[in-house]
């Protein structure tokens, strides 16, 4: 929120796949009219940003000394995306040892219910951890360490389509049309399709007719919370409401260790950053899924260490020399590859040539689809290193900046075709050929 109060930058919530890092999922920066994934983060000189996956390191506030933002122009050693440069510097131990700790928590029990929910969707927030810093050495080697816990429980309405109990059984008469048996489709010369079907007798498809795959995957559709009929008695949907829960934990661990040499020619620290964070999304990444337990589950470890030396050779002249390393693996797979609905897993079914341990995604017309992320499982693998060389040198009223920078990525996906459980879609072949839209 801070970056937002710089000129030329907004904000529109989420637009790619983990957010603009720092920010957590929970919003955007955007700069110069540059998406938010084109901002670079640097923290303690070092850039934090996974390219290919566009996160970075979310550092506890009460770990930052300096914050600052650059927005275009700017100068040419921060440049390595178009949108804005933001800066931060974390905190260093003194000689006076210093702490703090804090504790945050947000709860539901003030919240409002939605009017169309059947009950209150969770909501809780905590935000918790401590700061610790002093002398190793007085007025030589310092010490600081912060910890950071985050758990946040928020909770997801779904409002579906579901069979009433009647549509269980293979009885279609609260639906407003007729059904077609297509195991009577014959040709006909007459018909404008070419081909003929016959209604099934009131609507109801014998139980006999019932393929077993079909029948599991009914009984997979949790029962209606509300008739989905309307006053005539016919099908309209929107009869099922329930609550799931996003549930995000993190946990962040910082060290830094500073020296100052007995010359006061150099200066040298070293950090070292954990983030553990964990992500268990109701309706999954990109909002998929649609009953609980068809969301995702999301595990993104993340390490960076770096360490810097500054030596003055004399007031105008100073090298300044930095290494980094970040390594950061997120990994994405359906609730249902952990707790899966044994019932319909594709395994099950007898579904061949796909992922056997998740459900196939069924799109039935006129229900809400079972249906899990596309996408998953994947995941992802980035190392980073960043080797930098800078020299100041201060000449009258100009100040001259000479250096370089090589950065070496290393990248490995593992990504699955899009659909790998299946997809099935059925619409259609039940249907009068020759009055479609009616049928």
């Amino acid at each position: 929120k801070l970056a937002l109060l710089s000129p030329g930058t907004s904000s529109y919530y989420n637009r790619s796949f983990e957010s603009g890092a720092l920010t957590n999922d929970i919003g955007t920066i955007n700069s110069g009219g540059e998406g938010e994934d084109r901002n670079a983060f640097i923290l303690d000189g070092a850039d934090v940003k996974a390219y290919l996956i566009n996160f970075s390191l979310i550092p506890s506030i009460d770990a930052i000394q300096e914050f600052k933002i650059e927005t275009t122009p700017y100068a040419a050693d921060l440049g390595t995306s178009p949108g804005a440069q933001i800066l931060i510097t974390t905190r260093s131990g003194t000689n006076r040892f210093h702490g703090t700790a804090w504790d945050y928590l947000r709860n539901d029990i003030l919240d409002s219910q939605n009017y169309f929910a059947t009950s209150k969707p969770e909501l809780r927030k905590n935000q918790f951890g401590g700061v610790i810093g002093g002398p190793i050495k007085k007025d030589r080697l310092f010490f600081f360490a912060n910890y950071e816990g985050y758990r946040q429980r928020v909770g997801e309405t779904f409002f579906s389509s579901v069979p009433t109990s009647l549509m269980r059984t293979g009885n279609l008469s609260e639906v407003n049309f007729q059904v077609y048996d297509p195991a009577t489709t014959a040709p006909c010369a007459a018909c404008a399709s070419g081909f003929s079907r016959l209604p099934f007798a009131g609507n109801i498809i014998p139980p006999g007719r019932f393929n077993s795959a079909t029948q599991a995957l009914m009984n997979a559709y949790p029962a209606e919370t509300s008739s989905g009929l309307d006053a005539a008695g016919q099908y309209v949907g929107s009869n099922y409401s329930a609550n799931g829960v996003d549930r995000i934990t993190r946990d962040d661990i910082m060290g830094r260790i500073d020296y100052a040499s007995p010359n006061g020619k150099d200066v040298i620290f070293g950090r070292f950053t954990s983030e553990g964070a964990t992500a268990d999304l109701a309706k999954g990444v990109f909002g998929s899924g649609t009953f609980p337990g068809y969301g995702d589950h999301y595990t993104l470890p993340t390490r960076d260490f770096v360490i810097h030396e500054a030596h003055t050779f004399n007031p105008t002249t100073v090298l300044e020399g930095l290494f980094s390393y970040m390594r950061a693996f997120p990994y994405i797979h359906p609730q249902q590859q952990v707790t899966p609905t044994s019932s319909i897993l594709n395994s099950a079914l007898g579904i061949q040539g796909v992922r056997q341990d998740e459900p196939p995604d069924v799109s039935v017309g006129g229900l809400t689809p079972l249906q899990s992320n596309p996408y998953a499982p994947e995941y992802d693998l980035t190392n980073q290193f960043q080797y930098v060389v800078q020299l100041t040198k201060v000449v009258g009223k100009h100040t001259l900046k000479f250096g370089g920078e090589y950065n070496r990525w290393q990248f490995y996906e593992n990504h699955a075709p899009r659909y790998p459980m299946g997809l099935f879609s059925f619409g259609g072949f039940s249907s009068d050929p020759n009055n479609p839209g009616a049928t």
